[in-house]
């Protein structure tokens, strides 16, 4: 169920303050940190160079979703969250891509936590319940292990599988637990407990056995050095960081850091930022470790593929430095207004990532509006700005802009998707009444390449035929109920609540965006004004049980892929309807989606653009993932391989049952997906003000429906002719 706030950039400047204020909790909490004050400040000026690496190798191994992966001198190690799962080592130099499987159990109940690399030996952290104690255990000839020592399980967070673990020369142990490290020396005595500014992330030891350890939080890399009873902070570098991963490197190379899609070679020394490299240029996916070595200037990468066929499974990229000067490929700048550290939707995103591999002519970057600290308005201002003065990205992430999307149509803004589409190869596949939801005046001004919808769920004891739902039917439940029931799960607090939600699909009644024309005098909209008050007014359901689905005369529901409908099965019972939302002469179902483009208008390169928006209809960029955020493809023909291949055999558990979907339950849906006739799920902002405002007085009891009426259709008549 989705109540709809009145004013979506109100929802999201909330959200966003919450947000922010969870992060700064969770990432930059200051705990005692010994050393502060001689810290170096580590510098991100313009000295900093660019590295260049060209991609020479790809190989995909069949190891799903691994969680911790270990970089040796000859070989790699990966763990993952299965239970019954071993230990992977895969060699570097092997023609043959082998995974060999490393048995590490000695008992029962035995969890495997974190395993680490020194020297060429392996360690595991093994977790034994009973005992609630935690083994770490090396290697020996012959895949034997034998115990270093056992330490308590003190800390639930050592428990996380990939949480980190690091042995010294001595065979010291240091667990990690958020911002905290603790060492453990012979017999599991602890000696030692450090906190830091940070999460560590990276450790290494110096030639004089000193330990020194990389933390991250969202503004910031520090390095500390672990000595005896606290850390040292050596130097902090003030940069964004969000996932980081520590590089192993060989003597005399610089630290190596993945943040995000980029590489940061960082001086270990001075903290001073020396080079960064753009890793979307090079296609390189998600990155959990690697090994750099500075002298042959190669880069092995490990990590996990897009939402493609080998989306979860390992992936290693074998790069190399080239001559930044010779790249000839033009680039692309896609534009988004991602916060906290994610950029791109996680589907376009890999999207990116396969573009860039495979397309000989152009390359995607890209520029993130985003800054620290700000709540929405500032990063829609930079982008504004960059818009008017004509340097805005030549493809956009319309999907966090939305409410200006027809705005920016109006003044120019975006290029027309129409004529490209018609001469697209997969013209004839697309669910075309749902992407018309976006025609504007004839054109077409953005792609969605996955998509959502809302429909409307009716109370069973009201349920009428699929055809003959409209807005007198709805009118005549309403009145059959007596108001005893939530309409679209709406308290009864703020008429205008119920206003917008009614309002939003039926705009179409009420403006003509081709004319220029409003019809707010007509008895339909007074009726509208009137039910909302009086919903307000006599409604009796109590505040404590508003969310209670069996207390909805109807209801909002989301569906992001079909077995979606399973889930609302225990309250509308088998076969239930998807109905859209009432208008005069029907129904219509909301759409929206996550991961919609467009091109700029202004773009010198809207033929590479172009490209870019259509590798996102390939079926491998088409197809839902969980990596990537949850959509219906709008091509059928993928959507129809989907419902064979993934979703039709899902099993849900709702109350104490497991379900699947019947054959005639994705019928319906699929009535829906098929003939459904969408509109956006968006309002157009400037108009909704005027009619907030207005109505407020007639709710207060201050004006008339029909005087409020004619005040909403002269001001808005005047925005439509403006």
């Amino acid at each position: 169920m989705r109540i709809k706030p009145r004013k979506k950039r109100v929802l999201l400047s909330v959200l966003l303050i919450l947000l922010l204020s969870a992060c700064l909790s969770a990432c930059g909490g200051k705990g005692t940190t010994g050393g502060a004050e001689s810290g170096q400040v580590g510098q991100v000026g313009t000295e900093a160079g660019t590295k260049a690496f060209g991609i020479d190798m790809v190989d995909r191994f069949s190891l799903e979703n691994p969680e911790q992966v270990v970089c040796g001198q000859t070989c790699m190690w990966a763990i993952t969250t299965r239970l019954d799962g071993f230990i992977y080592q895969i060699d570097y130099e092997s023609d043959v891509k082998e995974i060999k499987q490393i048995e590490w159990r000695q008992g029962e109940e035995e969890s495997l936590v974190n395993i680490a690399e020194r020297k060429g030996i392996l360690y595991a952290e093994v977790y034994l319940k009973r005992e609630n104690v935690f083994e770490i255990r090396r290697q020996t000839a012959g895949s034997q292990w034998s115990t270093v020592m056992t330490v308590k399980a003190e800390n639930p967070e050592w428990c996380y599988v990939g949480s980190g673990l690091f042995l010294d020369s001595s065979e010291n142990v240091y667990l990690i637990g958020g911002n905290t490290v603790t060492r453990f020396g012979e017999g599991g005595a602890k000696t030692g407990e450090y906190e830091l500014d940070g999460e560590a992330r990276f450790f290494r030891e110096n030639d004089d056995g000193t330990v020194e350890c990389v933390a991250a939080k969202t503004n910031g890399i520090m390095l500390y050095g672990l000595g005896d009873g606290k850390a040292e902070e050596k130097w902090t570098l003030q940069i964004p960081a969000g996932d980081v991963r520590g590089m192993k490197g060989n003597v005399g190379a610089p630290l190596c850091l993945a943040v995000g899609t980029e590489l940061l070679f960082i001086d270990w020394e001075t903290g001073a930022l020396l080079a960064r490299a753009d890793l979307l240029l090079t296609g390189v996916s998600s990155c959990l470790a690697g090994r750099y070595d500075a002298n042959a200037e190669t880069l092995r990468l490990y990590g996990m593929g897009g939402q493609s066929e080998s989306s979860g499974n390992l992936t290693c990229s074998l790069l190399s430095e080239r001559d930044a000067s010779v790249e000839q490929r033009i680039e692309l700048v896609y534009g988004t207004l991602g916060m906290f550290n994610a950029d791109a939707p996680a589907d376009i995103r890999a999207a990116i990532m396969a573009f860039n591999q495979e397309n000989d002519k152009y390359y995607v970057t890209i520029r993130n509006y985003y800054s620290e600290g700000d709540l929405g308005i500032a990063t829609q201002q930079r982008f504004f700005a960059d818009m008017a003065a004509g340097n805005a990205p030549d493809i956009i992430d319309i999907s966090a802009l939305e409410n200006y999307y027809e705005p920016f149509v109006n003044n120019g803004y975006l290029e027309d998707l129409r004529p490209y589409l018609e001469q697209s190869e997969y013209k004839d596949d697309i669910l075309w009444n749902v992407l018309n939801a976006y025609e504007v005046d004839g054109g077409l001004y953005l792609l969605a390449p996955q998509f959502y919808f809302y429909g409307v769920l009716i109370h069973p004891e009201y349920a009428c035929p699929l055809e003959e739902w409209n807005t007198d039917t709805f009118l005549a439940m309403i009145e059959e109920n007596g108001w005893e029931k939530n309409v679209y799960g709406i308290y009864q607090s703020n008429p205008l609540d119920l206003l917008y939600q009614m309002f939003a699909c039926r705009q179409g009644e009420f403006i003509n965006k081709e004319q220029g024309t409003a019809s707010f005098e007509t008895q339909e909209f007074i009726d509208m004004l009137v039910l909302c008050r009086e919903y307000a007014e006599n409604c009796h359901t109590e505040e404590d049980n508003w969310g209670d689905e069996w207390n909805n005369l109807c209801a909002e529901q989301m569906f992001s892929y079909f077995y979606h409908y399973i889930f609302n099965t225990d309250v509308y019972g088998r076969e239930y309807q998807i109905y859209g939302y009432p208008t005069s002469d029907g129904q219509v179902y909301q759409v929206s989606s996550s991961d919609s483009c467009a091109i700029y208008a202004g773009s010198e390169h809207k033929e590479g653009a172009w490209e870019f928006l259509e590798s996102l209809l390939k079926e491998e960029n088409q197809k839902f993932h969980p990596m990537a955020q949850a959509g219906v493809p709008i091509r059928r023909s993928v959507l129809e391989n989907m419902k064979e291949e993934e979703w039709k055999d899902v099993t849900c558990r709702v109350g104490d049952e497991l379900l699947t979907m019947s054959e005639e339950e994705y019928q319906i849906i699929e009535n829906v997906v098929y003939n459904g006739v969408f509109v956006p799920d968006r309002m157009n902002e400037d108009i909704w003000d005027i009619i907030e405002e207005e109505a407020a007085a007639y709710f207060a009891g201050d004006k008339s429906a029909e005087d409020v009426a004619h005040i909403i259709q002269s001001r808005v008549g005047l925005l439509l002719a403006e």
